[in-house]
Formats: C-alpha cells, sequence, structure tokens
C-alpha cells in the first residue's frame, strides 16, 4: 500500500506539471492505467467530481479500468452520455476511446450487433493521419470485432479485423498484441478448415513469441498443433507437440492442465486411441469427462468414447455413446 501510495503522489506531481486543463488526480490515474489497472479500478471508485468535464473523464476512466480489470462496467446509459459528451467536446482520441468502451458495455450486455456498430463508430472517429493517434485503443476495437465476428461462426469478417487489429498494434508499437492477433488468426482459418493456412499464422506467431523470450506464450500455441496433425493424421508431429505442450507450457501445473481446459484429455486420448494405446485412451477420455462439466468437454468425450468402443465392436456402448454424442443435452 505503501508503494501504491507513493506511485500515485509522484503521478499527482507528473500530472500537474504536464497537463493544468484537467484534474491532476485523473490525470494520474490514466497514466496508473497503464501498468496498475487494479489499484487505479480502486482509487476511481473512491472519488466523485460535480464539475461536468471532471465527471465524465472519470466516468470513461472508471469503464477503461473496468474493462481492463474484467470487472462490470459502468451502464450503457452513463457511458452513452460520456460517448455524446466526448463527440462535443473531446479529441479524435477520446471519442475513439468513448465510444470502444461504449462497445464494450454492449457486448458484456451481450447485444454483439449494437456493440459491432458502436466499434464500427469509433474506427470512423479516428484520425489516423495524425502522429498522435491512438494506435493502441484502434487495435483493441478491431480486436473486439474479431472476437465477436468468431463467437458468431463469420470467420471471413475476423480474418478482416484481426488483421487490422495486426496493422494497428504494430502501428503503436504494442508487440505482444500483434503476435497475440497472429496466434488468434488462426483460429478464423480452422474455422475455415484452411488447415495449412492455420498452422501457418499459428507457427509464426510461435516464432515471434520465441523472438521476444516468451517461450512459454510460444508453447501455449501448441494446442492449435495437436488438433490439425491429428485431422492430418501426423502422428509424429502430434506426439511433438503433446510432448512439448506438457513440459513448457504455462497451462500445466504439476502434469495437470489448468482448469477450463480439460478438453486437452480428449486429444491426448484420439491421438493414443489413433495409434492403438487403447487402454491409455479409455482413462483420458474418462478423465476429460469426469475432470469438467463444460458440455464442449463432455461432448469430445462422448466422442472418444464412441469411437473407442466402434473399434472394440462393444454394441451397448456404442449404442450409449451415441446417443450422448448425438444428444447430449436430452441424457443425464
Amino acid at each position: 500500500m505503501k508503494k501504491l501510495t507513493y506511485i500515485l503522489l509522484m503521478l499527482l506531481v507528473l500530472a500537474a506539471c504536464t497537463d493544468t486543463s484537467r484534474q491532476p488526480q485523473l490525470v494520474a490515474m490514466d497514466s496508473l492505467l497503464l501498468s496498475r489497472p487494479d489499484s487505479a479500478l480502486t482509487l476511481l471508485r473512491g472519488m466523485s467530481f460535480t464539475d461536468k468535464a471532471d465527471r465524465m473523464y472519470h466516468y470513461l476512466l472508471l469503464a477503461d479500468a473496468c474493462n481492463k480489470c474484467y470487472d462490470t462496467l459502468p451502464s450503457d446509459t452513463i457511458l452513452r452520455e460520456v460517448a455524446d459528451y466526448y463527440d462535443r467536446h473531446g479529441t479524435a482520441n477520446e471519442q475513439v476511446r468513448a465510444h470502444y468502451l461504449l462497445g464494450c458495455a454492449y457486448r458484456d450486455e451481450g447485444n454483439a450487433p449494437l456493440a459491432l456498430n458502436i466499434y464500427n463508430s469509433a474506427i470512423e472517429k479516428a484520425d489516423t493521419n495524425d502522429s498522435h493517434c491512438d494506435f493502441r485503443t484502434i487495435s483493441m476495437v478491431y480486436g473486439q470485432m474479431a472476437l465477436l465476428f468468431h463467437l458468431q461462426r463469420a470467420p471471413r469478417l475476423e480474418i478482416e479485423a484481426r488483421k487490422n487489429a495486426i496493422d494497428y498494434s504494430w502501428k503503436a508499437k504494442d508487440t505482444l498484441s500483434a503476435i497475440t492477433f497472429h496466434e488468434y488468426l488462426s483460429g478464423a482459418y480452422h474455422m475455415l478448415n484452411m488447415l495449412d493456412s492455420a498452422l501457418y499464422y499459428n507457427h509464426k506467431a510461435a516464432q515471434m513469441y520465441k523472438d521476444i523470450n516468451r517461450y512459454d506464450l510460444a508453447s501455449g500455441t501448441l494446442g492449435l498443433d495437436i488438433d490439425i496433425y491429428l485431422r492430418k493424421k501426423d502422428y509424429e508431429n502430434t506426439k511433438r507437440a503433446l510432448d512439448e505442450y506438457e513440459q513448457k507450457s504455462l497451462n500445466f501445473k504439476k502434469g495437470e492442465i489448468r482448469k477450463g481446459m480439460e478438453v486437452f484429455y480428449t486429444y491426448k486420448g484420439e491421438y493414443y486411441e489413433k495409434t492403438g494405446n487403447l487402454d491409455s485412451a479409455m482413462l483420458l477420455y474418462q478423465k476429460a469427462l469426469f475432470s469438467n462439466p463444460n458440455m464442449d468437454v463432455k461432448e469430445a468425450a462422448y466422442k472418444g468414447f464412441l469411437s473407442l468402443y466402434q473399434k472394440l465392436n462393444n454394441g451397448d456402448s456404442i449404442a450409449k455413446y451415441s446417443e450422448l454424442h448425438y444428444c447430449p443435452v436430452k441424457v443425464d
């Protein structure tokens, strides 16, 4: 807490020296958001302002902090007021930021069409010819658009948005985001069943992670490789990717996959099944099935069991897992 107080005091001094048109507290919070969004959020929640300009800036920063911390954003009504205010009184960068955060509020409400519409308006507000253009926020806008297109299973639109996100990340000198968007681009090509393109972008992202010494993130890309190698029946590369993923990825702790990613066990089970080790495949499908109540993981496990019992010619189990796989909601 003492360290945070010291950082805040230093930021307040800098803010007072660099921007006399705004509350120094808020300018300090804006700077703190870049490195300590959780601390900024705590401090912003304890502030209030009566002056309209300060109040709008406060709401803007509060929404930004909430968004960075995966917390509940202020209401869309408040953020609409903020966006309208900056449309009348703000710079192009402030308008982009306000519309981006309004779009995020609609995203969190599950209103994808309206969120996409607001994200498009954020892009239209940008002055990309200005040397002070906030390219980083523009890249995030495109990144969120790409995510919504992915969830709507519109991979071609996702690819277009991802490539724009990559371009603006490089312009913002945000290397890590640019690489991450390359990695996500592979998922869109995977959805299109363009497996060679998916591998190309995934391997490109992995190499770029290694170039900045993020070998942990490079190994984290291997999940998609494993799925594609299994589809291609390339079991030698499947085994190599499985081993590297388990040994180097941060998704593993004490030999167990991170919670929420248990579908990995079905991939490993499929590798064992396809290479003739049916007992190990059985154990891994069981591990996947009982480790996570998520329906996607269960469905993958049911599919694995169905394939396995077809090989074993076990009629009763084939009937059971056929029903579970194809009608998972109807069966307890």
